[in-house]
């Protein structure tokens, strides 16, 4: 959960006790909207985060329905109730109520934190994490450089992704 930093408040090594419930596309208010992603306390049922997964840049994404998906927040049960909003790029750090991450920094944190996981989970796990990394940064991101239809301004945009990867990693 460090990737969205909710552990404010919370021991990481209680963190790690903690067993997580996720779900995908939640339906809210009567069936008419759904949570892309919901993670729960699995004992208590308490929301702990909410992601709403854009593939576009947020001021292309319907972003309106945020705030009724932070009403709806408001009235749940909420252990820390973090409610984050991942699009391509966006002009401000807020959308209603929801903090924005790119999905270029999720990947470098992804990336960041695979190091740290190899002793804790399994190598095909790492290797699912890394795939859908590269999944992203190539398919949603564009980050590559093929040697057919070389584009210069593609191969800046990785390198400059992976400089910033770099520059996490060395803190």
């Amino acid at each position: 959960m460090s990737l969205f930093q909710v552990i404010d408040g919370i021991s990481t090594a209680r963190l790690d006790s903690v067993h997580l419930k996720v779900t995908r596309e939640e339906v809210i208010l009567s069936g008419r909207r759904r949570l892309d992603v919901v993670v729960r306390h699995t004992e208590t049922e308490q929301v702990i985060l909410v992601l709403e997964l854009k593939m576009t840049e947020a001021e292309q994404a319907d972003t309106a329905k945020q705030k009724q998906y932070s009403e709806w927040l408001d009235g749940q049960d909420i252990l820390l109730g973090k409610k984050i909003l991942i699009v391509v790029d966006a002009v401000t750090d807020e959308y209603e109520g929801f903090e924005v991450r790119t999905w270029a920094s999720v990947c470098v944190e992804l990336r960041r934190m695979v190091p740290g996981l190899m002793n804790r989970i399994a190598p095909i796990k790492i290797a699912m994490i890394l795939a859908f990394v590269a999944a992203v940064e190539f398919n949603l991101l564009g980050l590559s450089c093929p040697e057919q239809s070389f584009s210069r301004a593609q191969c800046v945009r990785a390198v400059s992704h992976l400089k910033q990867f770099q520059r996490r990693l060395n803190g």
